[in-house]
């Protein structure tokens, strides 16, 4: 059970001003707090804690101590960082160990406190919260475009950009994404690490020369050509959810979920505050014992979707599958992990049956 306390906001991280009063939820590796205006579901805490040692092991990086997260109330944002070019951020890493965020869980901050380099470039910087955290709660998004890439995704266009709010964040996330898998994690964080001011295209080019032993125009021709077939030493770059815990076989034919989407259910992420609910999930993942054949099936008395997708693999091979209510897919499978994760909505729980079963 994590304490709640009640903590005031330092006068170093705000303006001048009366001061919001918050609650607090102590994790294992991060200190969460939150307007006392929100609600947040039961399982954020736990969520946030297992993704710090899942981007560490993943990105080669080790985040400092202590981490916090504050989940803002827009009233109680004073901070004169807070907006990019008059409209409130979604979220900022104020600090190498503090985030805020109006959303109850975001993980594009919690990435940017793991993997620090606050002086890195922007368009780095920005596009490695992206590549990680590419599966937003709304369940939309993709892990990367298959086919050509658009000319507005080129990622010199916004290479060398100055600040944050000048990257076109889709191209960094997704050029990011591309580098991560084809040159694994050791060189990109050389590269990262090596990225000093000014961020120009020459200087970015010869570091990027210096750590991947490739050309930088190069590569980008060869990225905005789209995905590229998968090499067996590519790096298997794994969504956020494969660091849910694993959920046993119910029987050696059959995987079951019976569980409960209400926001103070255990496990369930997401939150609610006045002006209404943010999407929720459950996230678990399952291992596939053998290749062959699966169905897979989701039962709701609501509006929970479920999502499936593999821990392992090219994030170009778009293996996920979705299942909406009362629907049965006929899948095959590899054997290996997979997550599953149930999306629903904060404020309308309902309790959910998952299968997955070998045909």
């Amino acid at each position: 059970m994590w304490a709640r306390t009640r903590f005031w906001l330092s006068t170093l991280l705000f303006s001048a001003g009366c001061l919001p009063e918050l609650e607090q939820i102590q994790g294992d590796r991060i200190l969460y707090e939150h307007s006392a205006s929100l609600h947040p579901c039961a399982g954020n805490v736990e969520y946030l804690d297992r993704l710090i040692p899942f981007l560490e092991d993943h990105l080669l990086a080790t985040a400092p101590e202590p981490l916090r997260y504050a989940w803002l109330a827009p009233e109680d944002i004073i901070a004169t960082d807070a907006t990019d070019e008059g409209e409130i951020r979604e979220g900022y890493a104020v600090s190498t160990h503090y985030a805020w965020s109006l959303d109850p869980i975001l993980p594009h901050e919690l990435v940017h406190l793991v993997v620090g380099g606050h002086s890195s470039a922007p368009f780095f910087k920005e596009g490695i919260a992206v590549a990680m955290d590419w599966f937003p709660l709304t369940n939309t998004g993709s892990r990367y475009v298959t086919g050509s890439i658009s000319p507005d995704f080129n990622p010199l266009s916004t290479l060398s950009a100055r600040g944050s709010a000048s990257v076109n964040y889709a191209a960094a996330g997704l050029f990011v994404m591309y580098l991560l898998t084809r040159h694994g994690p050791a060189r990109f964080r050389e590269f990262y690490r090596s990225l000093s001011w000014p961020f120009t295209t020459d200087r970015i080019a010869a570091s990027f020369r210096a750590a991947f032993a490739a050309d930088l125009h190069e590569e980008v021709a060869e990225f905005m050509q789209g995905s590229p077939p998968c090499a067996a030493d590519d790096f298997a770059l794994q969504a956020l959810e494969c660091s849910a815990p694993l959920h046993p076989w119910s029987k050696p034919w059959e995987w079951t979920l019976a569980a409960s989407t209400e926001c103070d259910a255990p496990g369930v992420i997401g939150g609610i505050g006045p002006r209404g609910a943010w999407p929720s999930a459950r996230v678990v993942t399952v291992e596939v014992p053998q290749d062959g054949r699966y169905v897979f099936g989701l039962f709701t008395s609501g509006q929970e979707w479920a999502r499936l997708g593999p821990c392992f693999g090219c994030p170009w091979d778009d293996a996920d599958v979705l299942a909406e209510d009362g629907e049965v897919l006929h899948l095959d499978l590899k054997r290996g992990r997979y997550y599953i994760r149930v999306n629903g909505w904060s404020d309308e729980g309902h309790d959910v049956n998952v299968t997955l079963a070998v045909l």
